[in-house]
């Protein structure tokens, strides 16, 4: 990526306040419990009961340390949170003390998000811990990840795309999206190497970027997180301070499931992305918003976000019923 580019991109990713954050929440397998990191209280998560909306505080000191902020957090297949604290990476097992800390983050290396890749075409990479974020120097986007019995988070080979900009997201299919250059993408990661972990392989399927040059910035936001539920896939984008979250229809063709598959053609793709445009429905309109989470939760899906305002963050969960209710809030100490 050329360094102008890569300013550019820079400035639209982190230019959103330090107590926002991608990947700051994340559903258990079954949906029935939602763990969120804390925006102010240090080594502390919050475990939520999505069907009493009870939502409990735990204290990880003794897993991170004392006085550290976890940041972003993810789900490995077999139902443990991968969480981060202090650019060391942690696997812990809800209900314990335990965890398990993994090998240390690239050098040269600032972290955006963290995920895990559920499914693979390559059965030697599922499970592996998949980090997305910058070079220190700001010239190049990074895209690692860890291969289960490797001891060092390896390079994952992207070609003609500038920088992921969405952690994968896996409907109960196996069917994988993520962020591309801002959009919405649909994809696999495979082909594991000695010196690589694998090509991610993939084509956009709904161009929801918006962009504009005008004296007001609020309209300029891309796909910065990726949460599948049901039939849906849903995006939360952001810009220089702003956001908003919209949700579009899986395509029904998983291209990339097939042993054969691969990008569609000029007059396919366009219809693709045409029907996916014309099917998108706003799920939380323009705002100061993180957190993207969702699942099934008791066959029904269920999608999470935080919204922050005048300081307050609050807890949002959209059920079947289709209206944001909020579950809880999360502010400053006094």
């Amino acid at each position: 990526m050329k360094p102008s580019l890569a300013a550019a991109v820079i400035s639209m990713l982190f230019s959103i306040p330090g107590s926002t954050f991608a990947g700051g929440a994340v559903f258990s397998k079954d949906g029935s419990t939602l763990y969120i990191s804390s925006i102010f209280e240090k080594s502390t998560l919050f475990i939520v009961n999505v069907a009493t909306r009870r939502a409990d505080q735990v204290d990880l000191s003794g897993v991170v340390g004392k006085d550290t902020d976890i940041g972003t957090i993810a789900r490995s297949p077999e139902g443990e949170v991968l969480l981060e604290a202090a650019r060391t990476i942690w696997r812990w097992q809800p209900g314990s003390g335990d965890a398990t800390k993994l090998p240390p983050l690239p050098e040269d290396f600032v972290l955006d998000e963290i995920g895990c890749l559920e499914q693979s075409p390559d059965a030697a990479l599922k499970g592996a811990v998949l980090l997305t974020g910058v070079a220190k120097d700001g010239k190049d986007f990074r895209f690692y990840a860890l291969v289960p019995g490797r001891d060092a988070f390896q390079p994952v080979f992207v070609r003609r795309l500038n920088f992921v900009s969405a952690q994968p997201a896996f409907s109960t299919a196996g069917r994988m999206f993520f962020g591309g250059d801002h959009d919405l993408w649909e994809g696999v990661v495979g082909g594991v190497e000695d010196a690589r972990a694998g090509t991610l392989t993939g084509c956009r399927i709904a161009p929801l970027a918006l962009a504009n040059t005008d004296m007001g910035n609020d309209g300029s936001m891309g796909v910065r997180e990726v949460a599948v539920a049901g039939d849906r896939v849903y995006s939360l984008l952001r810009g220089r301070h702003l956001g908003a979250i919209v949700s579009v229809p899986m395509p029904p063709d998983g291209r990339y499931q097939k042993p054969d598959g691969g990008h569609p053609e000029v007059a396919e793709a366009y219809q693709l992305m045409s029907a996916e445009l014309a099917k998108a429905r706003s799920v939380q309109p323009t705002g100061e918003c993180d957190a993207l989470a969702a699942a099934m939760s008791g066959g029904q899906p269920v999608v999470f976000f935080r919204v922050r305002g005048d300081g307050i963050f609050r807890w949002m969960l959209v059920t079947s019923h289709g209206q944001p209710e909020q579950i809880g809030t999360e502010r400053p100490p006094k």
